[in-house]
């Protein structure tokens, strides 16, 4: 699985949990389904940066169980394997990030989401001054 397809998993996964949750809770507050659906988009831009910090496993055991199936084979294990009591999985961890490309890619997108989170505070630092400051109408 290349990394394109694990963004596009991880989102369409995230995206339709929050589907789930805000139709389910329709009876509750827009406050709600608003804080909801802001955490999936949330989710969603920092899904790049948690794939690049966190460590992939990578199965060689799994991955040749999904080979075997693929050709249509009956059976797993050779012919000489005998009764094997358990599936040894070779895991190991690697990084995905490797060359010059993905660093560059990490930096643009970096920056971006910098400036977002920005724009993001300062809207609410804003719209926390206007709550302070607002009057209640009893009209």
């Amino acid at each position: 699985m290349n990394g394109a397809n694990q963004f596009a998993d991880a989102a369409i996964f995230l995206i339709a949990c929050s589907m789930l949750i805000a139709r389910a809770t329709r009876g509750l507050s827009a406050a709600f389904r608003h804080a909801v659906w802001a955490a999936a988009i949330l989710g969603t831009l920092a899904l790049p940066l948690l794939t690049v910090v966190m460590p992939m496993w990578h199965s060689t055991a799994l991955g040749n169980v999904v080979a075997v199936w693929g050709s249509g084979h009956g059976t797993v294990a050779g012919r000489n394997a005998g009764n094997a009591p358990a599936t040894v999985v070779d895991a190991v961890l690697t990084g995905q990030a490797t060359g010059r490309g993905a660093e560059i890619f990490l930096m643009v997108w970096g920056v971006g989401f910098c400036i977002f989170a920005v724009r993001f505070g300062a809207g609410l630092v804003g719209l926390m001054r206007m709550a302070v400051r607002s009057r209640r109408l009893d009209e």
